[in-house]
């Protein structure tokens, strides 16, 4: 779906009064209409949109303006933007301003009638209980909701029926994460885990081609191996080997928009064993091999500089 079918730039018009409509929680059942992952500077001017929207930024830095004021933000900054409030972002300095943006309603039942959304009049959603999703919090790198957003993006991705499905849990349990911890702080406990698992996930940033020692990454946290898994896959969402392959392919994204190596090199530099496996691998997760995810990527970046 195209952002303009989402959004309305400055004027708006008048807007009227909001319709308020109540969801109950087990009836919350995301529907993502867009799920992408950009970087480059970030200049969105006045506008509103027609359902919800998280944006988390993950470099950069820039200012956020609504009607109530300006907030600044950085990497970790996340928002919920709701319908029809009218924003703006913008980047403050000439770093690359990376951010996740994923657009959904909170579910059919919550959706406002109509079959064309830039028919929608305003509204909000009421969750049961007077719950309320925090709109503006800021996450620590080592959060495990960093992971699961970039998991929300690359699911979506895929565009299968199984992929979205993932995108949809994935986000629910956002949502669910965000609800029963709207601090974003989480407990003493919580905090004891970030210590234990930063080192484990330092090594792996710093060791991606390397085959993970799943007893010395255990040592490494201070933890019994068993205890290890269970807690390494409540942090991030996934066992160690599916995370160093999560991280693998993140890094083969970034190399293979570098025209200089070839996949063979790519491959090489993070760890396969020739480029078969790599694409194969590479396939597996994001549903197209890596010379035709190079030739998209290529072909995006060249639409962006025409429009510049």
């Amino acid at each position: 779906m195209k952002l303009m079918a989402i959004e309305r730039t400055a004027p708006f018009g008048k807007l009227r009064p909001q319709r308020l409509i109540p969801v109950p929680l087990e009836r919350v059942n995301p529907l993502i209409r867009i799920a992408h992952r950009l970087a480059g500077p970030l200049h969105v001017d006045w506008r509103i949109i027609f359902d919800y929207e998280f944006v988390l930024l993950l470099g950069g830095q820039g200012r956020f303006e609504t009607s109530a004021g300006v907030v600044d933000f950085g990497p970790g900054s996340l928002f919920l933007i709701p319908p029809f409030q009218p924003h703006r972002l913008h980047s403050t300095d000439e770093r690359p301003c990376e951010h996740i943006a994923v657009h959904f309603d909170f579910g059919r039942q919550a959706c406002p009638g109509g079959s064309r959304i830039d028919q929608r009049r305003p509204y909000a959603v009421l969750l049961e209980g007077g719950l309320t999703v925090p709109g503006n919090i800021r996450l620590s790198r080592v959060n495990p909701l960093m992971r699961l957003f970039e998991r929300v993006v690359q699911a979506h991705a895929a565009s299968t029926p199984l992929g979205r499905l993932e995108a949809r849990m994935t986000l629910l349990d956002i949502l669910w994460r965000l609800l029963t911890r709207p601090d974003s702080g989480g407990t003493g406990g919580d905090v004891v885990l970030a210590v234990r698992m930063q080192p484990v996930l330092n090594w792996f940033d710093h060791h991606l081609a390397e085959r993970a020692d799943l007893n010395a990454l255990a040592a490494l946290a201070g933890l019994s191996r068993a205890h290890f898994n269970r807690v390494f896959r409540r942090w991030t969402g996934y066992s160690p080997r599916e995370y160093q392959q999560q991280r693998r392919m993140e890094k083969a994204r970034q190399l293979l928009g570098n025209v200089g190596m070839s996949v063979k090199e790519v491959a090489r530099e993070l760890g396969f064993a020739d480029v078969f496996q790599f694409s194969r691998a590479f396939t597996r997760l994001d549903g197209l091999p890596p010379t035709e995810y190079r030739r998209m990527a290529l072909a995006g970046r060249a639409e962006q500089a025409k429009r510049r």
